[in-house]
């Protein structure tokens, strides 16, 4: 197979949600991949423009937040690392999503996948990213969650809640988020959510930043929010208006004489809430710039991605999460407004002087409040709990209200009450903007009344004093693999042990209490015949899950005395959790004065042998067995055609042997006379 590879008459990929190995031939996956090559061809000295214009921008990016200012070697070793010197843009590739239903004979369909760690504008939309995200944060427990841990947190807490209310527990997810993402609406929706923030802002070069956009913002932008007297103004207006990439914006603006710059300094500094007027307008731009300017190619091609969020692009996933909260702000404010708007279309009375006459038409009816007792956002992913709304209603979204006929009543008997509330609040949530439309599930639209979230299967209960309480247990999707890290991988046993034990750990705090009684033990036993069929012993498998149990125990026992929630919301002690984190990472090896790695052998014999010479010396050595390479590294690349020379006709490497881009980053050159 790998002979076969290297000659090109077929390639590996990687399926998308099973992590199997598919085998294909490049014509066929040539036809599957061209429905997702959308975009412009480019040239070669585009994407290099490109890619000065975002190197400048970055390096300016750095003078602006000061983040030199708390390294050791200053400002120029940090603008060297935001910056891209390739010129290759990412490669596009596909993964068969062959957990999707389809017909036989029938090709099953491709996620698009691209690299957001290279390319023209990796790096800086990296730098822009770790501006908003603090940003998303500060609002994010409101919309949203980062982990299983994190759902079942909020759910815990709606349970402790004792809501008596009729409700209905039910999901939605946004068809296509990150590709329906429209790049004017994400950076006006990244200025709204900066402007709304209460972060402190400090540490901001705004000389340097007044200057910049005098560049990149719009004049009629700059005087709409009243920003003209920050931003430094031009010397001389005639010419056209200066670049980005010019040498201007190689120096410290404040730190610059008058005489060799082209601008004016800004009258004065921002003060109050201009500061953070002034930060939004400027990252909306950088936002607006780097969406409209990301690359990527396939094969020979270079393209330019026309429309929705840049493939890959680290800053996408980031934005996301800006638009889901401003999403989740206008649906609770559209839910006050329908709640004053609902009507019947039936047969009513109305009194005259002359007598009663009857009418058949739209009534209103009395105000109905839905109430959103839960909505959390996990991607594009929206696990909802809200008031029912009672069978025979639908919601007109050209007149912000709701409306009920009998016909519709009849049409929905046959639905269980939490699929009804599904489907109408889904109509509604999809009205609110174009860019996020809504796909629904709910408990009573599976066979077993339990509704799939992540790894998790929610269903919602009612006790004998009408408490409403949020039910779950493990899931796990039908196309997962059968097996586990098998038993033979060139792994240390010390990592094996402790990830499966993780494992276990896993499926019991997936599990509720009442359901880890009630169907532990199956859940249990599927695993073990994991372990089993991957090739472990049954001591092994002993050793294992007492290890799992026994972690969830020590959770339980540390919630027990205050000292930790058993489920952590992602804003717990989140500032504490980061720097342990950082310092757990930095001392893995322990009290050790230095480190050996070997490669990975049966029983840890190599390891054991090494480690026992190492013990007799002077110094605190520790040995450590070293992974073997995976499968899916030896024969998938992502680069899946790669391409055999550069875009360049006169490039001396190129023309001598087509072995691979010259161009790529950390390549290495053997040149012979």
């Amino acid at each position: 197979m790998i002979k076969k590879k290297a000659e090109g008459k077929l390639l590996v990929v990687e399926t998308d949600k099973s992590k199997k190995l598919a085998v294909d031939n490049v014509e066929n996956y040539t036809v599957k991949m061209e429905p997702h090559i959308k975009g412009i061809e480019i040239g070669q000295e585009d994407v290099l423009n490109i890619e000065r214009e975002m190197n400048s921008r970055a390096k300016v990016w750095v003078r602006i937040l000061g983040i030199s200012e708390s390294t050791k070697n200053g400002e120029d070793r940090v603008r060297k690392s935001v910056i891209s010197t390739s010129g290759v843009p990412p490669t596009i590739y596909g993964l068969p999503k062959d957990h999707k239903n389809v017909n036989p004979g029938t090709e099953h369909p491709f996620r698009q996948v691209c690299s957001g760690d290279t390319g023209p504008d990796a790096k800086h939309a990296n730098v822009m990213s770790m501006v908003i995200t603090p940003v998303n944060e500060e609002f994010s427990d409101e919309a949203q969650v980062e982990s299983t841990e994190d759902l079942a947190a909020h759910l815990a807490q709606f349970n402790e809640d004792m809501i008596r209310e009729l409700l209905d527990l039910y999901g939605t997810d946004v068809k296509a988020l990150f590709p329906s993402l429209g790049v004017d609406k994400s950076a006006d929706a990244v200025e709204e959510l900066m402007e709304k923030s209460s972060l402190n802002i400090k540490n901001i070069d705004f000389i340097e930043l007044g200057r910049l956009m005098a560049y990149t913002v719009p004049k009629e932008k700059l005087e709409e929010k009243h920003l003209t007297e920050f931003v430094a103004k031009r010397k001389s207006s005639g010419g056209r208006k200066p670049k980005v990439t010019g040498r201007e914006l190689d120096k410290r603006f404040s730190t610059m004489r008058q005489s060799e710059s082209i601008w004016h300094q800004p009258e004065r500094e921002p003060e109050g809430e201009f500061v953070r007027q002034m930060l939004a307008t400027a990252v909306a731009e950088e936002v607006r710039f780097i969406l409209k300017n990301h690359t990527f190619r396939y094969g020979d091609k270079l393209i330019l991605q026309e429309e929705g969020g840049a493939i890959g692009s680290e800053l996408t996933c980031v934005v996301s999460k800006t638009r889901v909260i401003l999403f989740t702000w206008k649906l609770k404010e559209l839910l006050v407004v329908i709640e004053k708007r609902w009507f019947r279309f039936e047969r009513h009375f109305i009194r005259h002087v002359s007598g009663t006459k009857e009418y058949l038409g739209w009534k209103k009816c009395v105000n109905k409040d839905i109430k959103l007792a839960l909505t959390k956002w996990y991607v594009d992913d929206n696990t909802v709990i809200s008031s029912r709304i009672p069978k025979g209603w639908r919601y007109n979204s050209q007149l912000s209200r709701m409306e009920w006929r009998v016909e519709w009543e009849e049409e929905d008997s046959d639905l269980k009450p939490d699929c009804v509330t599904a489907r109408v609040m889904a109509s509604i949530m999809s009205s609110i903007d174009p860019d996020i439309q809504l796909t629904w599930d709910a408990p009573g639209n599976n066979p077993d009344g339990r509704m799939p979230v992540l790894d998790l299967k929610l269903w919602m209960e009612t006790d004998e004093f009408g408490v409403n309480k949020v039910r779950f247990t493990f899931y796990e999707k039908p196309m997962a693999t059968q097996f586990v890290i098998k038993r033979e991988s060139a792994l240390p046993w010390q990592v094996k042990k402790m990830t499966l034990a993780g494992e276990v750990a896993r499926r019991q705090l997936n599990m509720d209490s009442q359901a880890w009684e009630d169907e532990g033990s199956q859940v249990m036993e599927k695993f073990n015949f994991k372990m089993l069929t991957s090739g472990y012993s049954e001591h092994e498998r002993r050793v294992i899950v007492k290890e799992g149990l026994a972690r969830v125990a020590n959770l339980k026992d540390k919630a027990a005395s205050g000292k930790r929630p058993l489920y952590r919301k992602a804003s717990w002690m989140k500032e504490e959790r980061g720097i342990q984190k950082i310092l757990k990472a930095k001392k893995w090896a322990g009290a050790a004065e230095s480190v050996v790695f070997v490669q990975s052998t049966p029983d840890e014999t190599l390891k054991k042998s090494i480690q026992e010479v190492a013990n007799s010396s002077a110094f605190k050595i520790r040995v450590v067995e070293r992974g073997g390479r995976t499968l899916k590294s030896i024969f998938q690349k992502s680069d899946i055609i790669p391409n055999k020379k550069c875009w360049d006709n006169n490039c001396p490497v190129c023309q001598t042997e087509e072995k691979g881009l010259c161009c790529r980053e950390n390549a290495g050159y053997s040149i012979q006379c």
